[in-house]
Formats: structure tokens, C-alpha cells, sequence
């Protein structure tokens, strides 16, 4: 218990270490016309982030449960938030790959979790770009057909993945 507070404690200073060096170096204008800054849209965009923080919080505990793996939500929720962290000092989304590093699971497992959840999120992207293009082309403006076929879509993409899934599983245990 200790050395994970340790941990903890170093992780952060090496971040709030990063973070003054990275000041340090700026040689632009830092003012900040505060003026500008309309707070209850900042405080709708901290909001929204913590909520898209705790969603896949809970899809990559749901794909974790699928392999076997038990961990606390808590536990979970502050590996996503680590992997953000690391996402943001690392190239490319090398800090998805980080949050297996930050729980005690079986790494191929850990690592098999965070690629079918890319997986998924490409293939989402996709499907949503797709209807996009098809209203665009047919000139249908009707949101509530968009939102039906997207549901749809997607109920469907995840009976697919999660086959996918279980078989990629089966196969690695």
C-alpha cells in the first residue's frame, strides 16, 4: 500500500514537472483575456469530459469482466484517467496502452481489452461518418430517422464485437 501511494506521488510530481517545463519554454503571450471566457460553457466542458471519462471507465470494465477480470470501478476509473494523462505527453495514443500498465491484470489481456475497445471506436467513427454522408446525400433532415438507423447500427456492431470478442478471448486463454 505504501509504495502504491509512492507511486501515486510520483507520478504526479513528474507531471506537475513536465508542466513547468513546458511553461518555462513557452515564449509566447500567456495572458488570458478572461473576459472572453464564457464559464458556464467551461464549466459544460469539464462536465462532458468527466462524463466521456467515467463512459469508458465502465465499457473497458465491461470488456474486462468478459475476460475473467474483476476490479473496482474506482480502480478502473483512475487507469482511463492515467491513460488520458499519458496520452497527452506521449505520441499517438500511446496512453491507452499505459492504463494496462497501471492495473494488475495479465498484460496480453489488458492489451487485447484496449484493442478491441480501438477497434470499436474506429469502426463507430466509421458508421457515423457513413450516415452522415448518406443524409447528405439523399437530403434527409430528419434527426429522429438518423438517430433510429444509428442505434441500430450500433446495437448490432455490438452483438458483432462482442462474438468477435469472446472468440479472441477464448482463443488467448
Amino acid at each position: 500500500m505504501r509504495i502504491l501511494w509512492f507511486r501515486k506521488f510520483f507520478l504526479l510530481a513528474i507531471g506537475i514537472g513536465l508542466f513547468v517545463f513546458f511553461l518555462l519554454r513557452f515564449r509566447g503571450d500567456l495572458t488570458i483575456p478572461f473576459d472572453l471566457i464564457r464559464f458556464e460553457w467551461l464549466v459544460l466542458l469539464l462536465l462532458s469530459h468527466f462524463v466521456l471519462i467515467l463512459l469508458k471507465t465502465i465499457r473497458w470494465r465491461l470488456l474486462l469482466g468478459l475476460c475473467g477480470i474483476r476490479l473496482s470501478l474506482p480502480r478502473v476509473f483512475g487507469a482511463v484517467s492515467a491513460g488520458y494523462f499519458l496520452g497527452l505527453v506521449t505520441p499517438a495514443t500511446l496512453g491507452e496502452l499505459g492504463r494496462v500498465l497501471t492495473v494488475d491484470v495479465k498484460k496480453t489481456l489488458g492489451l487485447t481489452t484496449v484493442l478491441f475497445e480501438k477497434m470499436f471506436d474506429v469502426f463507430v467513427i466509421f458508421i457515423i461518418s457513413l450516415l452522415g454522408l448518406v443524409a447528405y446525400w439523399t437530403g434527409v433532415s430528419h434527426l429522429s430517422w438518423m438517430i433510429a438507423l444509428a442505434l441500430i447500427v450500433l446495437v448490432s456492431t455490438r452483438l458483432i464485437f462482442h462474438d468477435l470478442f469472446q472468440s479472441v478471448i477464448t482463443a488467448t486463454l
